[in-house]
């Protein structure tokens, strides 16, 4: 449901993320140390809260970007309706996808609502074992999101893949198809090292999702 876009598109039913220069940085793989609980760095919240902004990594603060925790936000206030969201990373190790894994569950976007919280209950969430939460490229995953962790979604969460809009993260801003063996998933891919300007640019083209901020 929800208004076409300029691509004749229904609101999507899956907002995919990847996580290293798109959610947050900086890039998981140039971390050494897995945060915990004494790591976290209190502060204003992007729309206003006191809650976790950043949690140290050694001498290095991993931030969530302020469009990106906007647009969260709005998922979670459902202002896309019954939309939910999933993580597509290809972290480059085992000790890359544990720094992720532990700073989702530290760094909040809402006072008291973690990461992790926002992808397990936004539109409903997707059920135990956070099946929509693929991070990594070991086992059934791979560092080729289109044969490994796109297909793996949509056997696992019941969504096709035209019914996906995924947010990618590379050195220039432009709208394009994320190739699949059988379908496209619409594929915003945003600049690296992140702005509000940036996120303001992309997201009119793709109206439902406006991560501004």
């Amino acid at each position: 449901t929800g208004n076409p876009d300029l691509f004749g598109m229904a609101q999507p039913s899956l907002l995919v993320l990847d996580l290293d220069d798109c959610v947050w940085s900086p890039e998981m793989y140039t971390l050494r140390h897995e945060p915990g609980p004494e790591d976290v760095v209190m502060g204003e919240l992007v729309g206003g809260g006191h809650g976790v902004v950043a949690v140290r990594s050694g001498r290095e603060l991993i931030r969530i970007f302020p469009g990106a925790m906007a647009g969260i936000q709005r998922v979670l206030a459902g202002e896309y309706g019954d939309m939910k969201m999933a993580a597509a990373s290809t972290a480059d190790t085992p000790q890359a996808v544990r720094i992720a894994r532990a700073a989702m569950a530290l760094l909040e976007v809402q006072p008291g609502i973690t990461l992790l919280e926002a992808f397990r209950s936004a539109g409903g969430g997707c059920g135990d074992s956070d099946p929509n939460l693929l991070i990594g490229r070991d086992g059934p995953l791979s560092s080729n999101k289109a044969k490994s962790h796109f297909p793996i979604l949509r056997e696992t969460l019941g969504i096709e893949f035209e019914q996906m809009l995924f947010f990618d993260a590379v050195s220039y801003t432009h709208l394009r198809a994320h190739e699949t063996p059988e379908h496209l998933v619409c594929r915003l891919l945003l600049e690296k090292k992140k702005t509000l300007r940036c996120y303001r640019a992309c997201l009119p083209i793709y109206k439902h999702l406006n991560l501004s901020g």
